[in-house]
């Protein structure tokens, strides 16, 4: 007689429970930025509200209102993480919602809204800063430029202008390195064609130096000088 042979459970690896979003308070969020990376979508922490000692970290996967997958730490550990710079914790929790995106705004406030919200917001700050990136291109204020196009880009990545900018730019101050990395940057969502008649239209927009007559008679006095002294 044959013995059936069992299962040992003890050696297949458990996963973490998935929590529903309504049981779970935000407390902060993975990552510590600076002003230069805002804004920004940021993934939560989150506190069990339950189990107050129990927070969940990224990464996780957030499906039909449960956080799923998440890496399970105590909350007495969050001050080291902190130290860390792998977490930043808010001063007060916001209540977890489903289908909300959390989002650092310029001024470093979090903003935690429903997701079409978010998106919407951060759109309009990343055509806003676009806007004034060309102005300032348009007046050779090419590291304020610079600073608009990193804004817009953190804003909302999918707004290719913000690439082309830094490309003409790149292209105005002959760092040729840098005007094909923002090209290839961009080819995932436009054509290299496309982007590079972008980028003629965003240098082109910057106004050359005008010459006037004086300094084209200047000029040809000093052909002429070299000449006359190339003769002699």
């Amino acid at each position: 007689m044959h013995r059936i042979p069992t299962e040992r459970t003890d050696l297949i690896p458990t996963m973490p429970a998935p929590y529903p979003i309504p049981g779970l308070e935000i407390i902060g969020y993975a990552n510590r930025l600076n002003a230069s990376m805002l804004p920004a979508v940021v993934p939560p922490v989150f506190r069990v509200k339950a189990e107050s000692d129990r927070i969940l970290l990224p990464a996780f996967v957030i499906h039909q209102g449960f956080v799923c997958d998440a890496t399970e730490r105590l909350f007495t550990e969050a001050g080291h993480l902190v130290d860390a710079a792998e977490i930043t914790l808010f001063k007060k929790p916001l209540d977890a919602q489903r289908d909300f995106e959390l989002w650092i705004g310029l001024d470093g406030n979090p903003h935690y809204e429903p997701i079409p919200d978010a998106k919407f917001k951060l759109r309009k700050i990343a055509l806003e800063h676009i806007g004034l990136a060309e102005a300032a291109l348009r007046n050779k204020d090419f590291a304020g430029a610079e600073d608009y196009c990193r804004i817009a880009l953190c804003a909302d990545d999918t707004l290719i202008d913000s690439l082309a900018i830094s490309a003409a730019i790149a292209r105005r101050t002959g760092d040729s390195g840098s005007e094909r990395l923002m090209e290839k940057l961009a080819l995932g969502r436009v054509t290299q064609q496309g982007f590079r008649f972008m980028t003629d239209g965003f240098s082109d927009a910057v106004p050359m130096p005008l010459v006037v007559e004086k300094d084209l008679l200047a000029h040809r006095s000093m052909s002429g000088m070299a000449t006359l002294k190339a003769v002699a």
